[in-house]
């Protein structure tokens, strides 16, 4: 895949992962053990204006990659997740934006996953499902395209007034 090539200003890291200096995104292997590199690149990259939001868009990529990591690429062997972010206005609001692009195969989760049962019990829901149903509570807008043999997920979350990272749950202790 030449998508290396597509961006000046990359530079190779250990493990296969790629950053690319001033452009807020990293290139690297579609696999969970680069969660914690994510992680680590969000928290780095999402502007302090955003930091209350730093929870919810965590969750948001983590759910997404990991169904890149267990479906876009099954048929096809390990590929690659780019993941980027910058600030955005929005019809006059100020928001965040983070793109999900993986080359598997076309699937758009947002759309095909099926909404969650969450009145019925624990018994009778299948599995799976809920880690999507998150994605779109926690974001404010979302969407996906398929462009040059890529899945392109775009999530927007909008900047808050207050700090919500409390009522967000337990993920949220380790920035308090």
């Amino acid at each position: 895949m030449a998508t290396d090539s597509l961006l000046p200003g990359a530079s190779a890291a250990d493990g296969g992962v790629t950053e690319y200096a001033g452009r807020h995104m990293i290139l690297l292997p579609a696999t969970p053990a680069h969660l914690s590199t994510i992680h680590a690149f969000l928290e780095r990259e999402v502007p302090a204006e955003f930091a209350s939001l730093l929870c919810k868009i965590e969750t948001a990529v983590e759910e997404l990659l990991m169904n890149i990591f267990h479906h876009a690429y099954a048929t096809k062997g390990a590929g690659k997740a780019m993941i980027h972010c910058r600030p955005v206005d929005f019809d006059g609001a100020a928001f965040l934006r983070v793109g999900v692009r993986d080359w598997g195969r076309p699937y758009n989760p947002l759309a095909e996953t099926p909404r969650p049962n969450l009145t019925a019990s624990i018994g009778e829901r299948p599995i799976g499902g809920l880690g999507i149903h998150i994605v779109r509570q926690v974001t404010t807008h979302y969407c996906y395209s398929r462009d040059q043999d890529a899945n392109d997920l775009e999530l927007f979350f909008r900047r808050q007034e207050t700090d919500d990272r409390a009522a967000f749950g337990l993920c949220c202790q380790k920035l308090s």
